[in-house]
């Protein structure tokens, strides 16, 4: 009877932890644009990627991208095909450009890192070209990487 007891009431803990958690970000998206972020919101899939005038088609292996409403997340292929790739974080748009903050990633050097881009959006497609990307430290690290521009089409499915 009580190891019954004691196990509904940490599950009553989990559920109220997982609620307040919820509201707190939901409180804290409250200030943001909801209209510009709003406008990403769905899963995308990158078609595309132009990295120093050379582009890759990537066909049926591509990197799915979703955003909500200040959050997103990615999952993708490695080199082999191996689904094994991904990482999530917050977004903000201003004007035309998306900052990416990431939060959860497949490199943990990564975590911390803030990216910069130019978005347009025509219709289901996106372009993002690459703009500028910080590390946590705070220190620009764009020079050590190829210019890229990016098209994504938005999933249908």
């Amino acid at each position: 009877m009580i190891k019954l007891l004691f196990i509904r009431l940490v599950t009553c803990f989990i559920l109220l932890f997982s609620v307040t958690k919820m509201e707190a970000q939901t409180a804290t998206n409250k200030g943001r644009n909801k209209t510009s972020l709003s406008t990403l919101n769905g899963s995308w899939r990158i078609v595309s990627i132009n990295e120093n005038g050379r582009i890759n088609n990537r066909g049926q292996l591509s990197n799915i991208i979703a955003f909500n409403d200040g959050f997103y997340s990615w999952f993708g292929p490695d080199s082999t095909g191996n689904w094994n790739r991904g990482g999530a974080g917050t977004y903000e748009i201003s004007g035309n450009t998306l900052k990416q903050e990431i939060q959860y990633s497949s490199w943990p050097e990564r975590i911390g890192t803030t990216n910069l881009n130019e978005i347009q959006m025509k219709g289901d497609t996106v372009y993002l070209r690459f703009k500028q990307r910080i590390n946590p430290k705070g220190e620009d690290i764009t020079a050590n990487f190829p210019a890229s521009e990016y098209k994504w089409v938005k999933s249908k499915q």
